[in-house]
């Protein structure tokens, strides 16, 4: 494996948590470095996409009280 170019690329991350994420994963190739890196982006991505939509959830629009006015007039 070429050491410089694995130090290298996870320097190039700029992110030190990303880095020791995948160095807690031990890689053995440039290629597992990267692989594990996408995973780790696209997993805490999803988090936070996840907390965005719980978030919007826990937050009442104004149209909602109408909304339910509406409904129950009916």
């Amino acid at each position: 494996m070429n050491v410089v170019g694995h130090d290298a690329f996870l320097v190039a991350l700029g992110d030190a948590q990303l880095r020791v994420r995948i160095l807690d994963k031990v890689p053995a190739t440039m290629e597992e470095a990267l692989r594990i890196s996408l995973n780790l982006e696209a997993l805490d991505r999803s988090k936070e996409a996840e907390a965005r939509a719980m978030e919007h959830r826990a937050e009442p629009t104004e149209e909602e009280p109408k909304k339910r006015k509406e409904k129950y007039a009916k």
